[in-house]
C-alpha cells in the first residue's frame, strides 16, 4: 500500500533531536565528515552523556509530541484504493511462449471438430478436444510433442536474443509450421 504523503510526521525521540543539533553544528562550522563517522561520533557522545544533559532534548520531544497530536487530530487519511496487483506490462517484442503438444494438436484438429458441430461453444469444443487427446496413444501424440520440443527450442533461442540484444528484434525467427518434420533440429 502506498505511503500517505499528507500524514503528519511522527514525533521524534531525544536521540533524533541530539543528532539534528550535532548536524547543525557541523553545517554551521563547515566541518566535513562522512556519514558513518558522524553516526559513530554521535552514538559515542550520546552514550557518554549523563541524564541531565539528555533531559534538555526531552523537552523538545514533549513539544514535538504535542505538535504530532494536534496534526493527527486535524488529519483525515486519504481514501484507500481497493484493487489487486497491477498487471505487469508485457514487452511487445518479447517472444511468444512455446506451445504444448496439446495446443499443436488443437490447432490441427479444431477445424474438423468445428465443421462437425458449428454451433458448439468454446467450452464444449475444448472438452471434445481434451477427450480426443486423452484417447491418443503415445505414438499418435509423438508428432505433436516433437513440434512442442522444437517450439520450445525456438522460444529459448529467441529469448537469448531478446535478452542479449536489449529486447530488440526477438520475434524475427519464423514460427514453426505443421510440415516441419524434416528439419535438421533432430536430437
Amino acid at each position: 500500500m502506498p505511503k500517505d504523503s499528507s500524514r503528519p510526521k511522527r514525533a521524534l525521540g531525544p536521540y533524533n533531536f541530539f543528532v539534528k543539533e550535532r548536524r547543525q553544528h557541523y553545517k554551521d562550522n563547515n566541518l566535513a565528515i562522512n556519514f558513518s563517522d558522524f553516526s559513530k561520533e554521535c552514538s559515542n557522545i550520546w552514550k557518554s552523556m549523563d541524564d541531565t544533559d539528555k533531559s534538555k532534548f526531552q523537552k523538545s520531544v514533549e513539544a514535538d509530541k504535542l505538535r504530532y497530536e494536534k496534526e493527527m487530530a486535524r488529519y483525515t487519511p486519504e481514501p484507500v484504493q481497493k484493487g489487486g496487483r497491477k498487471k505487469k506490462t508485457k514487452d511487445p517484442n518479447q517472444p511468444k511462449r512455446p506451445l504444448s503438444g496439446f495446443f499443436f494438436f488443437c490447432q490441427k484438429i479444431r477445424p474438423t471438430f468445428r465443421g462437425q458441430d458449428p454451433k458448439a461453444s468454446v467450452g464444449e469444443l475444448a472438452k471434445k478436444l481434451g477427450a480426443e487427446w486423452q484417447q491418443y496413444s503415445q505414438e499418435e501424440k509423438a508428432p505433436y510433442e516433437d513440434m512442442a520440443r522444437k517450439d520450445k527450442k525456438r522460444y529459448e533461442r529467441e529469448m537469448e536474443i531478446f535478452k542479449s540484444d536489449g529486447k530488440k528484434g526477438a520475434n524475427s525467427a519464423e514460427p514453426i509450421d505443421d510440415d516441419s518434420s524434416n528439419s535438421d533440429d533432430k536430437d
